[in-house]
């Protein structure tokens, strides 16, 4: 499906539907194909009020809202479909070979808690582009040193 934007036509005073331009800002900035994710969709909530995060699924049985910049994966409100199977953390290492950062905002369980610190996590801060701010987690991707 094209995605579509709804205009307002000066001439005629009617709003009108066109197709969408690669151009566009709101059209988003996909992973690679070769990547753990099965669907990046827009998040109808956050274009409301401005968000930059898109919902997922990934290929782990993960869902959620994530916002990819890359080399950087930041991840917000993310769920399991079989919650202690081990499908988050093979989502991590996954998502680890991909990307130089992931971060994991804010978390309401504390058993993720208990967990992103034996991933390789660290307790951060996330600042968004509309300046809101959230606590959580984050991992970086340790350089080579000569």
């Amino acid at each position: 499906m094209i995605p579509r934007r709804k205009t307002y036509s000066a001439r005629t005073g009617f709003r009108t539907w066109r197709k969408m331009k690669p151009s566009d800002p709101a059209l988003p900035v996909l992973p690679p194909p070769d990547s753990l994710f099965e669907s990046w969709k827009y998040d109808p909530l956050g274009r409301l009020i401005g968000s930059e995060f898109h919902r997922f699924k990934s290929r782990h049985g993960i869902e959620g809202l994530g916002l990819v910049n890359f080399p950087r994966l930041d991840l917000l409100a993310v769920v399991a479909s079989n919650p202690g199977t081990g499908q988050f953390h093979r989502f991590i290492v996954a998502a680890k070979l991909r990307f130089d950062a992931i971060g994991v905002w804010a978390v309401g369980s504390s058993t993720l808690d208990q967990c992103l610190p034996r991933y390789g996590f660290k307790k951060a801060t996330y600042t968004g582009s509309m300046g809101d701010t959230a606590s959580g987690w984050l991992w970086k991707r340790m350089k080579d040193t000569p």
